[in-house]
């Protein structure tokens, strides 16, 4: 997909204020992406056991309740701070939190953005739903 002129001005004058959460939640096959929680301490809390994320993130390989609790305040202020979208990936049942999402805006102004994504390792045959949901 490619960007017209006007579109990109429309993106890069973006403020803050325009960023909001989806109406409707974004869903495939299994999973949908929400708003973040406090009930998701648990899922945020065994994120940092797959080796991967503390490499890439901000919780440390062992994150207490306190670190998980600061987590979800930094993903629910992504919004209003301007740096982007971050969404719980939860499961479209039963809506245990998978892991999740993110879009990160912040760069915009140089023309870029980017996109990521963690699967909790407790989610276990759930979170490959996520894992498969993605390509």
């Amino acid at each position: 997909m490619s960007l017209n002129r006007k579109d990109v001005e429309k993106i890069v004058s973006m403020s803050p204020a325009d960023l909001v959460m989806p109406s409707i939640a974004p869903t495939f096959r299994d999973v949908r992406l929400r708003a973040f929680e406090y009930r998701e301490v648990g899922m945020v809390t065994d994120l940092p056991t797959d080796p991967y994320v503390p490499n890439t993130g901000s919780l440390a390989g062992s994150a207490s309740r306190e670190d998980a609790l600061a987590c979800i305040e930094r993903q629910v202020s992504h919004l209003d701070t301007g740096v982007g979208h971050s969404f719980c990936v939860a499961d479209n049942d039963t809506d245990e939190a998978l892991g999740t999402a993110g879009l990160w805006l912040a760069p915009i102004a140089a023309g870029r953005a980017t996109a990521g994504y963690s699967v909790a390792p407790a989610a276990g045959a759930a979170g490959s739903q996520v894992k498969h949901s993605s390509r």
